[in-house]
């Protein structure tokens, strides 16, 4: 939203953008007001947070825009406070810590202190005088009594409002600021609030420590602004993006009167980092030209400076506090860079001193700080698949996951970093990356010498595979059904899974789905599993998980016959049984003696509407329960890739995506099915018998061969064979599996 048309206004909260000391100076105003003692105004003075003023003694040096730095935006904001348009009546600038919010109200500030601007007002966590809103009112109605333009249109109805109710500074800031701002700005002529300041400027408020009180002064503003004869000011407000503010500002009043920009990391703000740094640079060496007479006059050179950018990710933040470590009496400008540069690798001592401090003010907020570090140290920790896996549809590091991987309530995560917005960002959706905002926060973290009792570490692979293994399992769960109850259950049950199957393209079902097909692969060498992994491993049930990654892959036929053919996680169960036999007493036994009797053999259920397609499934199954030669994958590939079926007839049409679901359960146990449903038995003898008969029948694995094999079985020749009695009789019994099936299947022979 451009910004143009607004003028008067006042500037409230905000980072900054250059990070210096904050000294409290509890000091009182105590003046004449144009000319008289005046008992009124000696009370409005003595309650100014006169630290609050963009003019404050205690602020000097103020944060400021470096010159030729956020061009864009100040221009925006200019425009807006001299042109902008009359519906816009308050402007929020957002962003997380550091980012130089406060940079961009002070230069406002300064920029328009005898034009446009009204008052101001400076929130500070640092400073008790400046830390609540209590002072907000008075500070801002004392700035309107003593502005060149105001004070004799504006001072005489406050300091009225005063006398006439000398404990009106013993009342809420909602009465204070309707008898001192509101109704005294009423009794000016509209047509001369024209040419007179009406901005009005608020930093920080995302620094007033009492967090009701950040809404309850949105609250104040938006009633104002929505009277049926509205105040004149019009109010810039910067803060970091924290629930409560976000809260107050989506309020439908505010929608038709509010503006909104971010200012975060982006190729402008990196070039202007860079800029600022230059420059920085350039004066260094001119500071300290002694120290770096040694130095290549480029000093430090386009590398070095192209890596502190990248590193700095557009905060200011970052940038000016590594000048000021750099800017130093006691140490070589070059050896102190030499240690920022290198801190990630652990080197002692601090380089940002008071970044550092930032970050333990932040994180001393955390009321959970152990629930809180769990979150940090996943975040910190970089998510890589296990080889063999494939790329996640979904994201890893989102509420959804990390709640799962931690074992936390749905609304814990955003509950326990609900105090870390201004570092870390957290979408409002579940599925949506999180991630730490700006690179020094990680560095902090993980260096014990800098963030001390709020030191976090980055899980190792082996917690961390552990961690995920444990969430893929669970996932299993929501796939469970009583696999020998009553048919009203089951079919519900299958309906269920249908409805999720139909979604498919949510992250909690892509989730499901990587569940059922990669689980195996964050299991395997694991030289010491948790027990917690262990417990979840003699809860796998392979039937509903097989179940349910088969109509995954098999959503569309022509998907699901490549997928068949090169079932890779399927053999990852194996090497998942062969691992957890080698875990001795820790084995679990649960599971090795459920996958020993699946791989044994199995049985799948299914309504006969389907029975064309379950037949092409459950060929692939039962080839699959032994698979050890090249050439029966390159048979199944060709027979199956292409549109010939031995098991199906020309005459049928398979349904690609066949429902109900079947039901596939141990081949030991029959659970209680309509009468029409077929059942078909999988077993590894005959899984054996059919790959040796391949073995026989195409003796290299010449494709031609296979592909004739195919001709043959589709129409009931034997070419393939020629005159080989022994190859025909094999012939034989291989179509003769085939006839089988065909019949199990109900199909036509």
């Amino acid at each position: 939203m451009s910004f143009s048309g607004s003028s008067n206004f006042i500037v409230l909260g905000g980072a900054y953008n250059v990070v210096h000391g904050d000294q409290i100076n509890d000091s009182r105003i105590i003046t004449n007001y144009t000319g008289r003692t005046d008992e009124s105004f000696h009370k409005l003075a003595e309650q100014v947070a006169v630290n609050a003023l963009h003019s404050s003694e205690q602020r000097s040096p103020p944060p400021n825009c470096h010159p030729g730095t956020r061009a864009r935006i100040l221009d925006e904001l200019s425009r807006w406070i001299e042109h902008g348009p009359k519906s816009t009546r308050v402007y929020w600038l957002h962003g997380p810590a550091g980012v130089g919010k406060s940079a961009i109200a002070q230069h406002l500030s300064e920029k328009y202190a005898s034009t446009r601007l009204a008052g101001s007002f400076f929130f500070s966590r640092n400073d008790p005088t400046r830390d609540k809103i209590g002072a907000f009112v008075a500070t801002i109605a004392y700035q309107l009594s003593t502005s060149e333009p105001l004070k004799d249109l504006l001072g005489p109805h406050i300091i009225e409002a005063i006398q006439s109710d000398p404990h009106i500074f013993h009342s809420s800031q909602e009465n204070q600021f309707r008898k001192l701002i509101l109704v005294p700005s009423t009794k000016i002529d509209s047509a001369k609030w024209r040419n007179l300041p009406r901005l009005i400027v608020i930093d920080g408020l995302d620094e007033c420590v009492d967090l009701p009180s950040q809404e309850r002064l949105l609250v104040i503003i938006r009633e104002a602004i929505a009277l049926a004869t509205p105040m004149p000011f019009v109010f810039l407000v910067c803060s970091r993006p924290e629930p409560r503010i976000r809260y107050g500002f989506d309020h439908g009043t505010f929608k038709p009167v509010l503006g909104r920009s971010t200012v975060a990391s982006s190729p402008e703000s990196n070039r202007d980092v860079e800029l600022f740094l230059r420059d920085m640079f350039a004066a260094l060496r001119v500071k300290h030209a002694q120290f770096l007479r040694y130095e290549d006059p480029s000093w430090p050179g386009d590398d070095v400076i192209h890596q502190l950018v990248k590193r700095a990710s557009g905060q200011f933040i970052f940038a000016t506090t590594i000048i000021k470590y750099l800017d130093c009496d006691d140490d070589l400008p070059s050896e102190r860079l030499d240690v920022i540069l290198a801190v990630s690798n652990g080197l002692p001592s601090s380089p940002y001193p008071e970044l550092d401090h930032l970050y333990h003010q932040i994180l001393s907020s955390c009321s959970n700080w152990q629930g809180t570090c769990q979150i940090l140290s996943l975040l910190v920790t970089p998510h890589e698949n296990r080889p063999g896996t494939a790329k996640a549809q979904f994201v890893w590091r989102s509420c959804r996951i990390i709640e799962g991987l931690l074992k936390l309530r749905p609304g814990q995560l955003s509950m326990r970093l609900i105090k870390l917005h201004s570092v870390i960002h957290i979408p409002d959706d579940e599925d949506s990356e999180i991630y730490v905002l700006h690179a020094s926060f990680t560095e902090f973290l993980l260096d014990r010498g800098r963030s001390g009792k709020y030191h976090v570490e980055r899980l190792t692979p082996e917690h961390y595979w552990d961690l995920v293994a444990q969430l893929l399992l669970r996932m299993h769960s929501v796939l469970s059904f009583p696999p020998y109850s009553t048919w009203q259950t089951l079919s519900e049950r299958l309906l269920s899974w249908e409805a999720l199957l139909q979604n498919e393209e949510s992250s909690f079902s892509q989730l499901v789905f990587y569940s059922c097909a990669f689980w195996s692969d964050f299991c395997c060498r694991k030289e010491n599993p948790s027990r917690e992994l262990l417990e979840a491993l003699d809860k796998f049930d392979p039937y509903p998980v097989l179940t349910m990654d088969l109509h995954y892959r098999a959503r569309y036929l022509k998907e699901a016959r490549r997928s068949f053919v090169n079932w890779e996680h399927k053999l990852g169960w194996e090497q998942c049984l062969t691992w957890a036999k080698t875990l001795g007493e820790r084995t679990p036994r649960k599971f090795v003696d459920t996958l020993e009797t699946f791989y044994l053999g199995y049985s799948i259920s299914f309504h006969p509407k389907t029975s064309q397609y379950w037949a092409y499934v459950s060929s692939v199954l039962e080839t699959y329960l032994y698979f050890k030669s090249s050439r029966t994958q390159e048979f199944y590939r060709e027979l199956y890739l292409g549109d010939r079926m031995p098991l199906i007839p020309p005459s049928h049409t398979v349904d690609p995506s066949p429902s109900p679901f079947p039901f596939m359960h141990p081949a030991s146990r029959q659970p209680v099915l309509p009468a029409d449903w077929i059942t078909v038995h999988i077993t590894r003898t005959e899984a054996e018998a059919f790959h040796n008969l391949l073995l026989t029948l195409v003796p290299g694995d010449d494709l031609e061969s296979i592909q004739r094999l195919i001709e043959d079985v589709l129409n009931d020749t034997h070419k393939s064979v020629d005159t080989d009695l022994d190859k025909q009789q094999d012939f034989v019994r291989f179509k003769d599996i085939v006839l089988k099936h065909r019949r199990t299947f109900g199909l036509q022979t």
